[in-house]
């Protein structure tokens, strides 16, 4: 079996051409429905996250509040444990999970709602009902 013969590769004689500035083209500048459509999901979705984010603080900061606040919560015992512990290491967790479940469902459900229909001024649907999808097919 013969190996390939080896072949020193090097750089092109010369300076090479200067590369061509390209503008990247942005869909949404050519259709002001598709633009006006981002900005409503993007209003819904930074509404759904700030609210997300204020909710988790509370989450967070409550929990040393609520064992400040109810000391007897030491007292209190479920399978052996003081039920400060459970509130810190078990109860949190399906909250944060409740709370995530609830950002990405909220946030999914404003892409798929239909945007205005571009030249009848009507607002948009939330229903999910009718509509185009994000190509323009209809539904």
């Amino acid at each position: 079996m013969s190996r390939p013969r080896r072949v020193s590769v090097t750089a092109p004689d010369g300076p090479s051409p200067a590369p061509t500035p390209t503008r990247p083209v942005d869909p949404l500048a050519a259709d002001p429905a598709a633009l006006q459509t981002a900005r409503r999901i993007r209003r819904a979705q930074l509404r759904r996250a700030a609210t997300t984010v204020a909710l988790g603080a509370v989450l967070l900061f409550g929990v040393p509040v609520l064992l400040r606040l109810a000391p007897d919560l030491a007292a209190v015992r479920l399978f052996g444990l003081p039920g400060g512990w459970l509130v810190v290491a078990i109860a949190p967790y399906p909250l944060l999970a409740a709370l995530a479940w609830w950002q990405m469902a909220g946030a999914e459900r404003d892409e798929r709602s239909p945007g205005p229909v571009p030249g009848d001024g009507s607002p948009a649907r939330g229903d999910g009902a009718g509509g185009a999808d994000e190509v323009g097919r209809a539904r």
